[in-house]
């Protein structure tokens, strides 16, 4: 395993997997939830529902951790964590952004009718701690 830069692994995060994010309930066990996300300009954004289990634990404890990674070779990940900004502003701008990344046109625009009225909390990540890897030299023996 390779270790590598949040730099070297840009084009990798603009690709559209699917985020793991690590809140820590009130018992100190994490909550683990599949998020979409966005990353840009050093800085993570995911939209959780306003009330929700995350919210009520980022509120209580901002720190988090996302986690990337790819399911084929060469297995590219990247794992960043530290405290949380929340915004009550943008949430729909990035929802709008994330659903026509992730999904089709027309997916999307169903996605969005349905979750029209569902307020968003815009979740910052300027990560403090950033783990990055690829398997790529054992491609090559």
């Amino acid at each position: 395993m390779r270790t590598r830069t949040l730099a070297q692994m840009a084009g990798f995060l603009q690709e559209t997997f699917l985020a793991v994010m690590a809140t820590t309930r009130q018992d100190g066990t994490p909550l683990l939830s599949p998020v979409w996300y966005e990353y840009a300009d050093g800085v993570f954004r995911v939209v959780i529902d306003q009330g929700d289990a995350k919210d009520r634990h980022l509120h209580r404890q901002p720190w988090l951790t996302l986690v990337i990674a790819e399911q084929a070779f060469p297995y590219r990940g990247v794992e960043a964590a530290g405290d949380a900004e929340l915004s009550d502003g943008g949430a729909l701008e990035a929802t709008t952004r994330m659903a026509r990344r992730y999904l089709t046109v027309e997916a999307a625009r169903s996605y969005l009718a349905k979750t029209a009225s569902v307020p968003g909390r815009l979740v910052l990540l300027r990560p403090e701690r950033i783990r990055a890897w690829d398997f790529l030299d054992f491609a090559n023996p």
